[in-house]
């Protein structure tokens, strides 16, 4: 996505952006026409000032003056006639601030958050200049304070993106090692994955999964990493690829819940990315094998039911409610089973659920 829509830029007299980068997913750039601009400063969008014509307090101040005169309406009239004079004014006020002097204003009313410096960075941007916007980057990380790391972090992923756009290369791992530093160890993971989905949505796949891997590799027995390997290449449909790697996450991790948790996640990605066939196997193999694991099945049953499987899930439910669980565990699926029914099914469902929860009971009963 361009930070800079020409287009736009030459429809207006004069356009305002807002560029809202989050710290997970930024985006890059949200290019907005006068109107929007001063929707967004609270002005009046339908006031315009024109030296041709009568200001409108003035206009409205005759006309209150004409409506006294002429007429004797009831108490009330003036003071309506008042309140919208006194919000012509108070918009004819804001109107003299420019859209820098604003966004400073809104620096200085927060310090420790990002917000306003990446404003100021988008707007400088989106009026073709680039060193102001560089500027804009370096002075709000003087004036950010050293422990708002987060903050810190949204800034310079607004400053990195920036230089992935329109700086050289050099630029770029300036700017990139300048952030791991500063930012320190905490942040430095996603300061990798931000650079590798800069590339990732620049089409650039090799460089994607060069990094992708490098951290995986470098932080093998964290979770994280495989994760964001796995659905890097279930996505772009790399899935003979993806099972090598999960192979390797059974090698690398330390212990056997997280073990289990890669086959999940590995799972998950396939049913949100790439297979419903594939996650379905996968989902499967891992309840068979770990059958007492109920966070594995209640993970199944969530993800037959975004895919919208209804037979399979009433299936699952009815696999779950044979299995030797303590009443607790129990009562939480058949209530489940309720609920999805009530959603999804119909009376002869719920009638179902029903005789299965009165099955359970008795059974209970019996065994005390």
């Amino acid at each position: 996505v361009s930070l800079l829509c020409t287009n736009t830029l030459s429809n207006f007299s004069y356009s305002s952006h807002l560029a809202l980068f989050q710290p997970n997913n930024f985006i890059i750039a949200l290019t907005m026409g006068k109107r929007k601009y001063q929707q967004m400063l609270g002005e009046d969008v339908d006031f315009q000032w024109n030296e041709e014509e009568k200001p409108l307090y003035q206009e409205m101040e005759e006309q209150q003056i004409h409506q006294q005169e002429s007429s004797k309406t009831s108490t009330q009239e003036p003071l309506k006639k008042k309140k919208k004079l006194d919000a012509a004014v108070f918009h004819h006020q804001k109107k003299q601030i420019d859209p820098v002097t604003a966004i400073q204003r809104e620096i200085a009313a927060d310090p420790s958050s990002a917000k306003g410096h990446i404003e100021l960075v988008s707007y400088y941007l989106a009026t073709h200049t680039l060193d102001k916007a560089r500027h804009a980057a370096r002075t709000g990380l003087k004036r950010l304070p050293i422990s708002a790391l987060d903050a810190r972090f949204q800034l310079f992923s607004a400053w990195i993106r920036l230089e992935y756009d329109y700086g050289s290369d050099s630029d770029q791992q300036k700017v990139f090692q300048q952030a791991q530093t500063e930012c320190g160890t905490l942040y430095r993971q996603r300061l990798y994955y931000l650079q590798a989905t800069i590339h990732e949505e620049k089409g650039e796949m090799g460089k994607a999964e060069e990094i992708f891997r490098k951290v995986a590799k470098k932080n093998g027995k964290q979770s994280e990493p495989w994760d964001r390997l796995l659905e890097f290449l279930i996505k772009h449909g790399r899935h003979a690829d993806a099972k090598e790697v999960l192979k390797k996450t059974q090698q690398a991790l330390p212990t056997k819940q997280l073990k289990i948790r890669a086959f999940s996640v590995f799972a998950i990605k396939e049913y949100k990315f790439g297979s419903i066939v594939e996650g379905h196997k996968m989902m499967e193999n891992i309840v068979a094998t770990y059958p007492d694991r109920t966070d594995m099945w209640s993970v199944f049953i969530d993800m037959e039911t975004r895919a919208k499987r209804f037979e399979e899930v009433r299936r699952i439910f009815e696999r779950v409610v044979t299995l030797k669980l303590n009443p607790k565990k129990m009562k939480t699926f058949l209530s489940r089973y309720m609920d999805f029914e009530k959603t999804h099914g119909n009376e002869e469902g719920i009638d179902r659920v029903r005789e299965l929860a009165k099955s359970y009971v008795e059974r209970v009963s019996n065994a005390e």
